[in-house]
């Protein structure tokens, strides 16, 4: 029996979710990019409620943040776990 054939699914499997993870992290490192430059151009601080007095009110999709962040987190992690699996080298260092 041929040792190959038994690990080309999984080794595909492998290589498919690593490209997918790798495209989903520069995905969300984009929106948090694009984010932190709508914040910049507002002044740098916006923010909704609270006792100081508020300039610029946050943008109301700015709930993305915290999204991409923590997406990204884990698009990374997983990237890492399968190119390592796959014998591959990982994307994260240089995201």
């Amino acid at each position: 029996m041929d040792d190959t054939a038994v690990w080309a699914p999984r080794t595909a499997f492998t290589l498919l979710g690593t490209a997918v993870c790798a495209a989903g992290l520069a995905i969300f490192v984009a929106m948090l990019n694009l984010a932190g430059r709508v914040v910049m151009e507002l002044g740098g601080f916006v923010t909704s409620g609270g006792p100081y007095a508020i300039v610029q009110p946050a943008p109301d999709w700015i709930g993305i943040v915290p999204v991409s962040l923590s997406i990204g987190f884990a698009c990374g992690g997983w990237s890492a776990y399968l190119s390592h699996r796959a014998g591959g080298v990982s994307l994260l260092p240089p995201a």
